[in-house]
C-alpha cells in the first residue's frame, strides 16, 4: 500500500508541475515565434525599400536579443539598423 501512495505522490508532483512548465514552454514559443515574424517584416521591408518599417521592426528585434542577452544577434540587429541609417543620411 506504501508503494501506492508514493506513485500517487508522484502523479500528483508530475501534474502539479506540467502546467507552470507548459506556462513557460508557450511562452518561450510565443516569443520566438513573434521574433521570427518581426525579423522576417524588417527583412522583408528592407528589401522591398521600406527603411521606417524595417528600422521600427529591427529596433524590436533588438529589445527582444538584449532582454535575451543575445550578445551575437543584438550586434546583428545594430549592424542591420546602422546600415539602414546610413542609407537614409
Amino acid at each position: 500500500m506504501r508503494v501506492e501512495d508514493d506513485r500517487e505522490d508522484k502523479q500528483k508532483d508530475i501534474v502539479f508541475n506540467y502546467k507552470p512548465r507548459n506556462l513557460q514552454i508557450n511562452k518561450l514559443f510565443l516569443s520566438f515565434s513573434k521574433l521570427t515574424k518581426t525579423i522576417d517584416v524588417a527583412r522583408n521591408s528592407l528589401s522591398q525599400g521600406n527603411d521606417n518599417q524595417a528600422l521600427l521592426r529591427y529596433h524590436e528585434v533588438a529589445e527582444l536579443f538584449e532582454s535575451l542577452d543575445n550578445q551575437e544577434k543584438l550586434g546583428s540587429c545594430l549592424n542591420n539598423l546602422g546600415c539602414i541609417y546610413l542609407k537614409i543620411e
